[in-house]
């Protein structure tokens, strides 16, 4: 039960893995909400301050001083959404929550200044506050908790009882009312965003080796060349001996070769960029990047596959971004992958011609 409790505090449900694959796309949402609501609260407190400065007829109103300055906090806030915010998405949280603090604050201070009025801003930003963003419930709970709390300290240390008391009472059910419904919102949406983000990871993901599969590849290949700045490198890779340890040891065996040679590529040229385009065949690119490092990476994975037994032939292309064709990289890699290929089995003095032969009577059979 608390584990459970746990969960949907914390992680909406979800498990603590599943929540934190989540944070790119819950940052990103943060981010242009964000973007949008400092907008338009910026707007709103202009508006506020330009009223306040014509019907109280002076500079200096307090209520018109307020406005600037909650305008003038939005604006600042804007701009740090654009800008800091699309480069460090770690401090999208920073700014969500200074952005609520603004609003709370903001909110708890015109309450306080107009004793002879119920609190009613307080009320509104109590629950719309705790819909607004996406993220772990406890820090919305914990941050509405505490303005509430302030809020109702304000109004009873500025209010007259009968007031204060009905802004204590309506305080502490609307707080609830916003604790409830983020509760309940941040479970649906972020269990809704997993269950998609599922979707479209196993569209684009080989089931067996974790790749991206050969519909990625296809609908990813033409866009390498906008991907990079200077060149691009092309390698192709093409796992030997795969047909005779299937017949030998078994099907499984052979899953196993093909899964540690993805997950040795992933691990050099990164999960987003290894394809598994064939029965025993990868591709994978590298954008700006230096070919002689990439020789370096590939002779990294020689030793590795060599101390398991596996071998595998690759061919590597580079080229400038302005002379990049991907498709054509593609086949050019692929013949270079085949020169090695060719030495490999001179070397070995495995017959290829046998082992076409033994593969054809396999199918026959």
């Amino acid at each position: 039960m608390i584990l459970r409790l746990r969960d949907i505090l914390f992680y909406g449900g979800l498990d603590k893995d599943a929540y934190e694959s989540l944070h790119p796309v819950i940052r990103e949402n943060n981010r242009e909400i964000l973007s949008h609501a400092s907008a338009i609260a910026m707007i709103l407190f202009a508006a506020l301050a330009v009223s306040s400065f014509v019907t109280s007829g002076t500079p200096g109103s307090s209520n018109g001083v307020l406005y600037v300055c909650a305008a003038l906090a939005m604006l600042a806030l804007y701009f740090l959404v654009r800008i800091a915010g699309a480069r460090y998405p770690a401090t999208i949280r920073v700014f969500v929550c200074c952005f609520e603090l603004i609003l709370y604050a903001f909110a708890i201070y015109a309450s306080a200044k107009h004793p002879e009025y119920p609190a009613v801003t307080i009320i509104v930003v109590l629950i719309m506050m705790p819909m607004l963003f996406l993220g772990r419930s406890i820090d919305m709970i914990l941050l509405t908790a505490a303005a509430a709390a302030v809020a109702c300290v304000m109004s009873l240390r500025f209010k007259e009882r009968t007031v204060a008391l009905d802004d204590v009472w309506n305080i502490i059910s609307f707080g609830l009312v916003g604790i409830l419904a983020n509760i309940l919102m941040m479970r649906i949406k972020l269990q809704a965003l997993y269950q998609t983000r599922q979707i479209e990871h196993l569209s684009v993901t080989d089931l067996l080796t974790g790749a991206r599969n050969r519909n990625c590849y296809q609908n990813e290949l033409e866009d390498y060349r906008d991907r990079c700045r200077e060149n691009l490198i092309c390698v192709f890779a093409d796992v030997n001996g795969l047909h005779e340890l299937n017949n030998s040891v078994g099907h499984e065996a052979g899953d196993r070769m093909l899964i540690d040679v993805a997950a040795e590529m992933i691990k050099h040229f990164g999960a987003e960029r290894v394809y598994r385009i064939g029965g025993d065949e990868f591709v994978a690119f590298r954008t700006d990047a230096s070919l002689e490092d990439t020789e370096e990476r590939l002779n990294d994975m020689r030793r590795v596959f060599a101390q398991k037994g596996y071998y595998v032939s690759f061919g590597s292309v580079e080229a400038e971004k302005e002379k990049a064709d991907a498709s054509d990289m593609v086949r050019q890699a692929e013949a270079a992958m085949y020169a090695e290929k060719r030495k490999y089995y001179e070397n070995s003095g495995i017959d290829r011609r046998r082992r076409r032969t033994d593969r054809a009577a396999g199918d026959r059979t």
